[in-house]
């Protein structure tokens, strides 16, 4: 299984979190709909420990990262995994499919936001000239959490 990061959803300084659940820890992370995500988001900013989404049939929990269901209950496991990022790791798990897993460290996900922040502005600065944008895209970053992983911009 090979894995790379690519692609910018989201080109602002400040992009908003995309939040996802899951029943277990094996199963694959899945996102919430846009409109939970914005929910969430305001709820987070606001500092309120939780947020309501799916029109009112679940609070999320921003303390324990649960989502549990207000209306009902299932057996045993009733509370789905929740977390939220703004980069994600693009992993093929098959010729043409492939599944993205979110970058759940936050100190990785500042090193990255860092990185593109400063692309973006060489890339639209006048101040910049051409040598300084070369020595960018050469320059390899190490990550804090993923010792075992390093970023770079790449040229396409």
């Amino acid at each position: 299984m090979t894995s790379c990061w690519e692609g910018i959803n989201d080109a602002s300084s400040d992009p908003a979190r995309v939040w996802l659940t899951r029943w277990r820890d094996d199963d694959p992370w899945k996102p919430l709909r846009k409109c939970d995500c914005c929910a969430l988001n305001k709820s987070k900013s606001e500092g309120s420990g939780q947020g309501i989404i799916e029109g009112g049939r679940a609070t999320a929990d921003f303390e324990t990262n649960t989502i549990e269901y207000n209306f009902y209950n299932l057996p045993n496991n009733t509370q789905r995994q929740l977390t939220s990022a703004i980069w994600f790791q693009k992993e093929h798990i098959g010729k043409n499919k492939f599944q993205l897993t979110p970058i759940l460290s936050l100190p990785d996900e500042f090193i990255m936001e860092g990185l593109y922040n400063t692309a973006l502005t060489a890339a639209s600065s006048s101040v910049y000239n051409d040598d300084d944008l070369n020595a960018l895209v050469l320059e390899v970053t190490p990550l804090k959490d993923e010792q075992t992983h390093n970023i770079y911009i790449a040229k396409t």
